[in-house]
């Protein structure tokens, strides 16, 4: 036993003056005085250090940094390649022939979004060389095209 606190926590756990177990080191450093209100400043030992490796649960504070594209179930071990991108085809044009509707993806020419596969949208074009998202190539004149709803 000592009279005076200790800076390392000691183990077994020890027993305060008074002779109350205390449960617990204590992570705070000694004061002369009890406090009576919370401190303003969090203790820096209860500060979180970033970590090398993915944790499985959500953190309690923000990043610094916001994170980009979806969260994924289990970390990568190598890098994405980008998708495959799908030639356009010019495969329709005024509704006929009627059995190419729906339009699929990167097939055109759709007049609105009713004219392409569920889940695709009309990408209107107005120039030739004007890209449609998730598609390679120029396509035909200025014609519009079924592709996957562009991000913003």
């Amino acid at each position: 036993r000592t009279s005076e606190p200790t800076s390392d926590p000691t183990n077994p756990l020890t027993r305060a003056p008074i002779g109350d177990e205390t449960g617990s080191p204590t992570t705070m450093p000694p004061t002369t005085m009890p406090q009576t209100s919370p401190t303003l400043s969090p203790n820096p030992l209860q500060i979180a250090k970033p970590t090398d490796s993915p944790t499985s649960e959500p953190t309690s504070e923000p990043t610094d940094a916001p994170t980009t594209g979806q969260p994924t179930e289990e970390p990568t071990s190598q890098p994405l390649s980008p998708p495959e991108l799908i030639e356009l085809a010019y495969i329709a044009d005024d509704g006929l022939p009627l059995d190419a509707y729906p339009l699929g993806e990167c097939q055109g020419d759709c007049g609105n979004d009713d004219d392409c596969e569920e889940g695709l949208v009309c990408y209107n074009r107005y120039a030739k060389d004007e890209p449609v998202p998730g598609c390679s190539g120029d396509g035909f004149e200025t014609k519009d095209y079924c592709c996957n709803r562009p991000s913003n």
